[in-house]
């Protein structure tokens, strides 16, 4: 008799676009693709409970969604019965992608609207909106984005459909009514030279800043578990940049950010030049100020990059940047700039900060900002991106390094 109502409840789950049936005593896979959903036709279903939501998640009613790759089972329990169901979630085979056509820069009270689409695909989707930092700026359901007070949030644009994407935007909110937009002011002066002026003597000087320091500035690479149709795998997630500023007995210690080592499992430096990994330990990270210690054991001996003060730093002196500029291919990067701002205060944000021009991407995260004289006087953590803004990048001041490292006796 029960076989006969099960087949009743197939046959009636055949008439059902993107329903799946469960026959009695049989355990059935389904493939899906990530951001997919389906509907597990039972009837008499009490409950249903997935092995591993980070893989797929299901609902009350039995609506499965592939949210990453991967394999998990959906468990149900009827009156009577327990169903399994496997679930495979693949890929998209469709590049699909978030883009927003607005500007990032924005006066407090402005509001703009991101005007998010999404690429290659013609489906529908439900956008959402999330500001992490309703302080700063607000976003309302359909994108208007508000400023609120002045500072540096993060929007983060989400669509659900037949795929599951995200993006994050940075905003920048001021208070500077005068312009629409933030753009960098150059002070015209005309000055008199006796004789000619030689950049010898400035290209030597940054010669000997890289050549001094390149080796000593390292790759750092965060391992973090993901699923795969095999179970869950260690990747390397992303990669960062750090640099070498102690040694104790046979180990070396390292400065970089706290969001290039956040939520890893495990971390490893990379050397550029002899293109090899070596394992490295988190001493101590602070979200706060973006910050984080690590330590490696090797043979090699590494010049430990000094530090400046910030008594010798001076808006309008040259800056130089070395760093993992877009990851591993471009290690060892090496930009050059003024600085812009010297005691840059941004709201929210626990540390201090150096503003330049020197030009920063993403991998450069946690890297030197050198002085020309090759003492480091920040570390590189983040820049604004817009339309409307050219180089404009900002590196923890050395007064906020220098008393983290003092609070953990580094010193």
């Amino acid at each position: 008799m029960k076989k006969i109502i099960l087949l009743i409840i197939c046959l009636i789950s055949l008439f059902f676009i993107g329903c799946v049936s469960i026959e009695d005593n049989q355990i059935q896979s389904k493939t899906i693709k990530v951001g997919e959903m389906i509907e597990l036709d039972v009837s008499d279903a009490k409950s249903f409970t997935s092995s591993d939501e980070l893989v797929a998640t299901v609902t009350n009613d039995g609506i499965v969604q592939g949210i990453s790759v991967g394999y998990c089972t959906i468990r149900i329990e009827t009156q009577t019965k327990e169903y399994t169901v496997k679930i495979i979630v693949n890929e998209d085979v469709k590049n699909v992608s978030i883009e927003f056509n607005s500007k990032q820069t924005i006066l407090v009270g402005e509001e703009i609207n991101l005007n998010a689409k999404v690429n290659n695909s013609t489906d529908s989707y439900v956008f959402s909106y999330v500001s992490n930092d309703e302080s700063i700026a607000t976003v309302s359901s359909n994108g208007t984005v508000k400023g609120i007070n002045e500072g540096i949030c993060q929007i983060t644009i989400k669509v659900t459909g037949t795929v599951a994407v995200s993006k994050d935007v940075l905003i920048y909110v001021t208070q500077d009514k005068s312009q629409s937009s933030l753009i960098n002011t150059i002070e015209s002066k005309t000055i008199e030279v006796s004789g000619t002026i030689d950049l010898t003597e400035l290209s030597n000087k940054v010669l000997k800043v890289v050549n001094d320091n390149k080796e000593s500035v390292i790759g750092v690479s965060n391992y973090q578990y993901v699923n795969s149709y095999t179970g869950k795998q260690l990747v390397e997630a992303s990669v960062g940049t750090g640099f070498i500023f102690e040694k104790v007995n046979d180990e070396y210690y390292a400065i970089t950010n706290h969001h290039v080592v956040e939520d890893n499992y495990k971390l490893k430096v990379y050397f550029g030049y002899d293109d090899i990994y070596i394992d490295c330990e988190l001493v101590n990270s602070n979200s706060n100020l973006d910050l984080a210690v690590i330590k490696f054991k090797s043979d090699k001996d590494f010049k430990l990059i000094e530090f400046s003060s910030e008594e010798e730093i001076h808006q309008g002196d040259f800056a130089i940047a070395i760093g993992n500029a877009n990851g591993y291919e471009y290690f060892g990067s090496v930009t050059f700039g003024i600085i812009s701002y010297v005691n840059r205060t941004l709201a929210k944000e626990d540390a201090t900060f150096i503003q330049h021009d020197v030009a920063i991407n993403p991998g450069n995260s946690g890297g030197p900002l050198f002085d020309i004289n090759g003492k480091v006087i920040g570390v590189n953590t983040m820049k604004i991106v817009d339309s409307n803004v050219d180089n404009m990048g900002f590196s923890i001041s050395i007064t906020t390094l220098l008393q983290y490292l003092d609070t953990l006796g580094l010193l």
